[in-house]
């Protein structure tokens, strides 16, 4: 591996991390309803996530899960209902989300949000083990695994803390404040879709 093939790396994963999720779709709701801090909170959440699916991916154990279905198949109905339960929360919003997000427990709340939506989502894990796996060779790992998994942290961290810098402009703000409503109703119906498609996969791997 040479350091155009961690450049490479470090290109898709940024191209899998902008692609529609739970993470992102969560990060996206944070930090138009509650600002920045909420949002940073959240990210904070979701990359200390990465840093246990970044290890876990290094280590093969992601390998392990994927030959155990039963494993795999309890990981997925979880996260499904999770996701579920996340969905329900962003679309009975009451709109004093703001207000909320400024005290240290919200903030802590958010964080908490951020880390078990990542975690419960065992497709990152195996996203990561299918990249660090495309790009490696045999016995070719040794520091190379770190620095793999030292990129999958820091670009997460800071992509998804410059989206949240981004959404906070005055017009996004305003616009999403505007149609609330109607947003949080898109972003929830996208987080039950891929609950449903969790679901699904339970549903064709048990058969």
């Amino acid at each position: 591996m040479t350091g155009g093939d961690l450049l490479a790396f470090a290109l898709v994963l940024a191209v899998g991390q902008f692609s529609p999720g739970p993470d992102m779709i969560l990060i996206t709701r944070t930090a138009l309803a509650c600002g920045r801090s909420a949002a940073m909170a959240c990210v904070a959440g979701i990359t200390t996530g990465l840093v246990v699916h970044a290890t876990l991916a290094v280590t093969s154990v992601s390998v392990l899960m994927r030959t155990q279905p039963e494993v795999w198949r309890a990981i997925q109905a979880v996260g499904a209902v999770y996701l579920l339960w996340l969905a329900w929360q962003v679309f009975r919003d009451d709109g004093d989300s703001q207000e909320k997000s400024e005290s240290t427990g919200a903030l802590g709340q958010n964080f908490r949000r951020g880390l078990m939506t990542n975690l419960l989502n065992p497709k990152v894990m195996v996203f990561f083990a299918t990249l660090i796996a495309l790009f490696t060779s045999g016995d070719a790992l040794g520091w190379w695994s770190v620095a793999m998994a030292a990129v999958i942290v820091i670009e997460g961290l800071c992509l998804w803390g410059l989206w949240v810098v981004v959404l906070q402009s005055k017009r996004m703000r305003e616009r999403y404040f505007a149609a609330r409503r109607w947003i949080n109703g898109a972003f929830a119906l996208l987080l039950l879709m891929v609950a449903m498609k969790m679901g699904t996969d339970i549903l064709v791997t048990s058969h």
